[in-house]
């Protein structure tokens, strides 16, 4: 990061909220794809429908969702734009950006130009809740209501260690 200079961090992190953003799309996702599934479904399936969800692309997720018919057309329109945003976002930014002479107005249009995405995605997130809203899927109010049990269940489910190993361990 020297090669950049001072206040370049801050395109990184920028980019790294973004990219985390991204990731709340994909649970966004499950969320819709959860209204497929079966009342009858075991906690075995339900495990495993899940564990297949965590390596499918946000891509293959919106189709699937897609698919269903819950979304409006501008939705879908909104969420084309937002895979291609990601997708470019993660194939192509970081080296398109990073081949331009460093300077203070590369880094504040890098900055500008993050930030335009973010509140276009955090739009569409809120656009999303409210469609699920519609259909009887409120997310923040259902963890708001979780009883005790079932919060240290799901931290129980948090991993243990890092995929990696613990941080500085490489």
């Amino acid at each position: 990061m020297a090669r950049f200079g001072r206040g370049f961090g801050l395109v990184f992190a920028a980019y790294g909220e973004l990219m985390l953003k991204y990731q709340s799309l994909e649970l966004t996702m499950y969320q819709f794809l959860i209204m497929r599934v079966k009342q009858k479904t075991t906690l075995d399936q339900w495990n495993r429908k899940v564990e297949g969800w965590y390596g499918t692309t946000l891509g293959r997720l919106y189709g699937s969702v897609k698919a269903q018919g819950h979304l409006t057309h501008g939705l879908a329109e909104e969420l084309d734009g937002a895979v291609e945003m990601r997708n470019y976002l993660a194939h192509r930014f970081l080296i398109e950006w990073a081949i331009v002479v460093p300077s203070i107005e590369a880094r504040d249009a890098a900055l500008e130009y993050l930030a335009m995405i973010s509140d276009r995605l955090a739009a569409l997130e809120e656009a999303l809740a409210d469609q699920l809203r519609t259909q009887g899927v409120d997310a923040e109010a259902e963890l708001g209501n979780l009883d005790e049990e079932t919060r240290r269940e799901i931290e129980a489910l948090q991993p243990a260690r890092w995929p990696l190993g613990p941080p500085g361990a490489h």
